[in-house]
């Protein structure tokens, strides 16, 4: 049996990763993606189904609502997301524990911070 070797990581980086019980982290971009799509569809479908003005807005909040509930209050009770379980991965600490509520409502916040950054850095 052998054990999976962690690097080191920079202070400023993620301080989780989505992994496998082995370390693998084969398949966490195309994880992401899943969730990222399955968080957009449900955005689009309550803006279609929405009407009036403020049909745009209910979308918005229904994609923000639903990726915030799945990737922070989810993902803490099965400790994986739907993209993350298509690829056996869930998100753990450098040192293999599993993140608490508040560092995953902390790394939501700041991916959501990235998506903002183009020509920098988030600290």
């Amino acid at each position: 049996m052998t054990t999976a070797v962690r690097t080191e990581h920079a202070a400023d980086e993620f301080p989780l990763t989505g992994s496998t019980s082995d370390g693998d982290e084969t398949g966490v971009i195309t994880a992401f993606l899943i969730d990222m799509t399955l968080h957009a569809t449900i955005g689009a479908t309550a803006w279609a189904i929405a009407s009036g003005p403020t049909a745009v807005l209910y979308g918005i909040a229904a994609w923000l609502g639903t990726s915030f509930l799945h990737r922070t209050v989810i993902q803490r009770f099965t400790r994986t997301t739907i993209g993350k379980c298509s690829f056996g991965l869930e998100l753990r600490q450098v040192d293999g524990t599993y993140p608490s509520t508040g560092q995953l409502i902390v790394q939501w916040f700041r991916g959501g911070l990235c998506c903002f950054d183009i020509f920098g850095r988030v600290d």
